[in-house]
C-alpha cells in the first residue's frame, strides 16, 4: 500500500473553521471509533482511530488527535434515553469510548455526531457540541488542515475503489 505525503503546504493553526467544515471533519472521520474525550479548561481533546486514513500518513499510524476548542456545550444523548443530556466529560468518555462514527450533521450551530455502539448495553447515541473551532493532528502531534484531511480521505476512497476494481478483474 502506498502512504501518502501529508504537509505539503501548511495552513496556520489557529485559523477557524466553519460549522460546516466541522460537521465535515466528523464525516471523514465516518467508521472510525472515538479512543477519549478529555476536557482541559475550554477545550475537549479527542482521539479517533481510523487506521485506514492514518496509515496514509505514516503505514504504522492509526489515530488522529483533535481539539474541540473553547468547547462550551458538550454533550451525549444516549438513544435508548433520549430525554437524559450528559454533559460530564468523564461519563461521556464512559459511553462514547470504542463508539464508530456513522454521520455527523448540523443543527443550527451544533455539531451531531452519530455513534453507534456495540452491544445490548449501549446501542449508540448522539455526540453534540459547539465549539470555536477544531484543530487536527497525527499521531506524533503535527497539524494537519482540514484540506490535507480530505484529500487524505478522498485518497482512501480511490484506493478502496482501486482495490475493489482489481478484486473483480
Amino acid at each position: 500500500r502506498k502512504t501518502y505525503i501529508l504537509f505539503k503546504r501548511r495552513q496556520r493553526k489557529g485559523v477557524k473553521v466553519n460549522n460546516t467544515e466541522k460537521m465535515d471533519i466528523f464525516n471523514m472521520f465516518h467508521d472510525g471509533d472515538f479512543i477519549s474525550l478529555e476536557r482541559n479548561n475550554q477545550d475537549v481533546g479527542f482521539q479517533i482511530q481510523i487506521q485506514f486514513l492514518a496509515e496514509l500518513v505514516k503505514p504504522d499510524y492509526t489515530f488522529f488527535k483533535g481539539v474541540l476548542k473553547e468547547c462550551g456545550i458538550c454533550q451525549f444523548k444516549r438513544w435508548e434515553d433520549t430525554e437524559t443530556i450528559i454533559e460530564d466529560i468523564e461519563a461521556i468518555n464512559a459511553l462514547i469510548k470504542g463508539m464508530e462514527i456513522l454521520h455527523a450533521c448540523l443543527d443550527r450551530e451544533q455539531i451531531i455526531v452519530n455513534c453507534q455502539g456495540m452491544g445490548n448495553e449501549n446501542k449508540g447515541g448522539d455526540f453534540l457540541f459547539v465549539c470555536d473551532n477544531i484543530e487536527l493532528f497525527d499521531q506524533e502531534g503535527r497539524f494537519v488542515t482540514t484540506e490535507e484531511l480530505q484529500e487524505l480521505n478522498q485518497k482512501a476512497v480511490t484506493d478502496a475503489i482501486e482495490e475493489q476494481m482489481r478484486k473483480i478483474q
